[in-house]
């Protein structure tokens, strides 16, 4: 299996096809596996490249401060890759959108699935939000610093998966238990320590250094915070698209793949001949 050693941290990736090369970066949930049902469609047309970040999967950390970012451009460098099209999930896509503010260069597409950006978004404050999502997001984080792996992991599925207002029964049983068992491994790394260096000034305020394409995406039954952050960097972020999965919360690449694939391959072709 392939690692790449980098400041203190043995990195799982994985890479396949050949072309213009597109970077999968997985949400806090998960870990490079959710990109499963991405995978050969995408290689079909592109160099593709999946990999855990620290603190998830396979890879390795230590007690080192870290940027995710460097960490993506060192799998670039690694790989011979000068520029990539970036597609993040959640975590996921604060790390590409971030590293796409500060190495614009390295970046011809952007793509975020439920996707952040580090810094401060204007009017979307915690305490505003539906109780409901505040209330289940504090039950999954009080599990997890219990240490009580299995129900933490369940509530975090309720949260995440079905989105907080949606029950079990009405997603896919097997991709549920997917994401459970990516987050049971991501608990194994909870003491590994090391801590992230964010990126400063933050993104949220550097929007206009945004050139290349982007495709902001986000599922509708979401949490309503990504939901605002969607909209608010589809509006702020210049030529923008968004799209929005029906009947989807915060893994619609899983939960709806042939949509997902239909939309995000028809937008990288497009920005590839812009």
């Amino acid at each position: 299996m392939p690692f790449l050693e980098f400041n203190g941290a043995k990195i799982y990736y994985e890479t396949e096809g050949a072309g213009p090369a597109v970077v999968f970066v997985h949400a806090g949930i998960a870990d490079s596996r959710m990109w499963d049902d991405q995978w050969a469609a995408f290689a079909e047309h592109y160099q593709v490249i999946r990999y855990d970040t620290r603190g998830y999967g396979q890879t390795v950390g230590s007690e080192v401060s870290y940027s995710n970012r460097a960490d993506l451009r060192a799998i670039l460098d690694h790989l011979g890759i000068e520029k990539a099209a970036l597609i993040g999930c959640s975590r996921g896509g604060q790390i590409v959108a971030d590293t796409t503010v500060e190495t614009p260069e390295r970046v011809w597409a952007l793509v975020t699935v439920g996707g952040g950006i580090s810094g401060d978004i204007p009017g979307i404050e915690w305490e505003s939000m539906p109780q409901i999502e505040i209330d289940a997001l504090e039950e999954a984080d009080r599990l997890v610093e219990m240490g009580d792996w299995d129900a933490a992991a369940e509530a975090e599925a309720h949260a995440w998966v079905e989105g907080f207002y949606r029950t079990p029964e009405q997603v896919s049983k097997p991709m549920r238990d997917k994401v459970k068992a990516m987050l049971l491994q991501s608990y194994t790394h909870h003491d590994e320590g090391g801590q992230p260096i964010v990126l400063d000034p933050p993104g949220s305020g550097r929007l206009n250094e945004i050139t290349c394409p982007v495709l902001i995406t986000y599922g509708d039954v979401d949490e309503t915070a990504t939901r605002l952050i969607g909209d608010y960097l589809a509006d702020n972020i210049p030529g923008a698209q968004k799209y929005i999965f029906a009947n989807s919360a915060h893994v619609p690449n899983m939960e709806h793949v042939e949509e997902f694939n239909r939309v995000v391959l028809s937008f990288l072709e497009k920005a590839r001949n812009r």
